[in-house]
């Protein structure tokens, strides 16, 4: 099935980069757009493009503006929009990750406890069950922002944010 192109916006960053927009929230069909879009132009990258970031609903295309002219990288972002999707959905990798949940690694476990009216364990459970999807990398080495997460257990930020948050933690 054909995407409506008119729904993908491109929007010029700065002078060497091409943001294509998707969508206005965190969805996972959109991401899953994102997520062709990216990998489709990294198969065959474009002339004069040097990075490729994937985000939530968006795609920074970076070019060296000597090499390629916004005008013509717009043109070829589009036509490769279009075919939105060519290289089809591949199967997504899962990753394992052990959690371990003792007090002095689990250091919101009664924060999340208190303010959800929910048992250690249930938090933990809850917590287990769902399969998480990586909709994008953040900005230190392994650091991703995930989706997925049971909305009962969810928990405002800290009034105060951590200072040092140990190696390992999740989030």
């Amino acid at each position: 099935m054909r995407r409506d192109i008119k729904k993908v916006k491109f929007k010029p960053l700065g002078d060497s980069g091409i943001l294509v927009v998707f969508g206005d929230k965190i969805s996972p069909d959109i991401n899953e757009r994102v997520r062709n879009f990216a990998a489709q132009l990294s198969a065959v990258l474009p002339y004069g493009v040097l990075e490729i970031i994937p985000a939530y609903a968006d795609v920074l295309v970076l070019y060296n503006p000597l090499m390629v002219t916004f005008n013509e990288l717009l043109k070829e972002l589009k036509v490769r929009a279009d075919k939105d999707g060519a290289l089809g959905s591949s199967t997504p990798k899962t990753h394992t990750i052990p959690v371990c949940y003792e007090p002095e690694y689990a250091l919101d476990m009664q924060t999340v406890c208190e303010h959800n009216n929910l048992s250690r364990e249930r938090v933990i459970e809850m917590h287990t069950a769902s399969a998480y999807r990586i909709y994008m990398m953040g900005f230190t080495p392994g650091f991703c922002y995930l989706g997925g997460m049971d909305t009962r257990i969810a928990t405002p930020r800290k009034a105060t944010p951590r200072l040092k948050i140990p190696a390992g933690a999740v989030g």
